[in-house]
């Protein structure tokens, strides 16, 4: 069985594939991945002066554009790994990760926690560097069978068996330019947003995928993530809510609100090591901070400011520009570019072989705002089929999207597309905004606990109309 690219889905199916062939060899062409810097997390992150004057972080991995950028982690995927990897907390005391208690929290209140949940589930609060070291550790470290090679798919090779279309052979290019081709019982395409396999790969055999199975917009979004390490000594002085304290897990929020015609999001995490990563982002940020300082200048000028951020959160950034040289923070400017979902579930019989499947951005980039990608690489690991199960993911994170006006539509589509749906979604938050239990229910949806469908349950229907109606 051949996987091209390990990127975290990739890494996700490799472990599933591990179970059902007798050897698995990942293709990745970067080659800090293969080696035992792939497996084990620097003591220091190396930086170089950035065109705003501010710390830019080198990246070990050339091809993945969001690797110093803040993830969110489900609790279905940190179920999903204990599953997968019976050694997952072995690893984890190696790195000294511990998984959190996830709650239903305010936005207005930050790091409120809510009763209304009586058993919370767990994850991880880890960057992607520090998550992704852990999957290849744990890949590598539990799965014998599970090879990597430095290399890069070039093309593959179609054939007919038993009256169904098939790969057989992936050609790969060396690091040294010479190449060579590999016998593969499945191919899994794990490419990220290159989508090899729509681009050329299956082009390269004979399987040319139509154009009209890929949908694709733009939502016009920058994001501008930071990230400011705390050492040991300051922790306990840093202006966070006494109940929270310095550990890892969600800080603070700040969402879009459209009816303040206000685009813009901040999040703040705490992950391991002691780091705050910061997401700003939003539409058309022509001056996006890259200090402390600037940061708050910018939350200054969210509308609505004064009523949704806590004098604390003004206090911690104050607190990081003063203790600059003890609390190094390092920045990088990301554009989100256009989003894609290749709808592989729809092609015509025979015109995609069988033992050719898709995972992660490879099928469907999402935007990252919305939090789904690492739990969306997750289902496509476990399932390693092609259906169109992901598309509740895309479906919510283009609704919301197609809110703002600077957002480039899917071809044939208006932003009015599903415009209900939208003002149905937003009433939605409106009654979580003043009722702990709504909140806490949704919360679990969101949090893929429970299914979307939930949201029509009877019960909460009557009393998202008994808010709706005036009093």
């Amino acid at each position: 069985m051949t996987e091209l690219l390990q990127s975290i889905a990739g890494l996700l199916a490799a472990t599933v594939c591990s179970t059902h062939f007798e050897s698995v060899l990942v293709i990745e062409p970067d080659p800090p991945a293969n080696d035992e810097r792939g497996i084990e997390l620097p003591a220091n992150i190396e930086c170089r002066p950035g065109v705003h004057g501010a710390p830019v972080p080198v990246s070990p991995r050339k091809r993945i554009m969001q690797w110093y950028t803040p993830h969110t982690y489900h609790p279905v995927s940190y179920m999903a790994l204990q599953k997968l990897f019976p050694e997952l907390q072995t690893e984890l005391d190696y790195f000294g990760f511990k998984p959190i208690k996830l709650y239903p929290r305010s936005a207005s209140q930050g790091a409120h926690k809510t009763a209304l949940v009586d058993d919370p589930p767990q994850t991880l609060s880890l960057s992607r560097p520090a998550y992704e070291t852990l999957l290849r550790r744990l890949v590598k470290k539990s799965q014998p069978n599970v090879s990597f090679m430095t290399a890069t798919a070039v093309a593959i090779r179609g054939a007919e068996a038993r009256g169904f279309s098939k790969v057989d052979n992936v050609t790969i290019q060396l690091e040294g330019g010479a190449t060579e081709e590999i016998n593969a019982e499945l191919v899994v395409d794990a490419t990220g947003s290159a989508q090899a396999g729509f681009k050329r790969l299956l082009k390269s055999a004979g399987f040319p995928v139509p154009s009209k199975l890929k949908d694709e917009y733009n939502p016009n979004k920058q994001i501008l993530a930071a990230t400011f390490k705390v050492p040991d000594h300051l922790r306990s002085l840093l202006p966070i809510p006494s109940s929270r304290g310095f550990s890892p897990g969600p800080l603070f929020f700040l969402p879009p609100d459209a009816s303040l015609g206000e685009d813009r999001l901040l999040i703040l995490t705490i992950v391991e090591r002691g780091q705050i990563l910061v997401n700003f982002a939003g539409q058309n940020l022509h001056s996006r901070p890259h200090s402390a300082a600037e940061i708050v200048q910018g939350l200054s000028d969210f509308r609505g400011c004064e009523r949704k951020v806590p004098p604390w959160v003004f206090e911690l950034f104050a607190f990081l520009e003063d203790h600059e040289e003890d609390c190094p923070g390092f920045f990088v400017d990301v554009s989100v570019g256009f989003l894609s979902w290749v709808k592989y579930h729809s092609a015509e019989p025979g015109t995609i072989p069988e033992n050719f499947v898709v995972v992660g951005d490879a099928s469907m980039k999402l935007n990252p705002l919305g939090a789904h990608g690492c739990s969306k690489a997750m289902y496509d690991a476990v399932t390693l089929d092609r259906s169109s199960r992901n598309q509740q993911f895309w479906t919510l994170t283009k609704t919301q999207d197609y809110l703002w006006s600077g957002t480039v539509p899917v071809l044939g589509e208006t932003r009015e597309q599903n415009s209900f749906r939208r003002k149905f979604h937003q009433r939605v938050r409106r009654l979580c905004a003043k009722d702990d239990e709504a909140r806490a229910y949704v919360w679990r949806i969101n949090q893929l606990l429970a299914p979307p469908t939930d949201l029509y349950a009877p019960w909460f229907l009557l009393r998202l109309l008994k808010a709706s109606l005036p009093l």
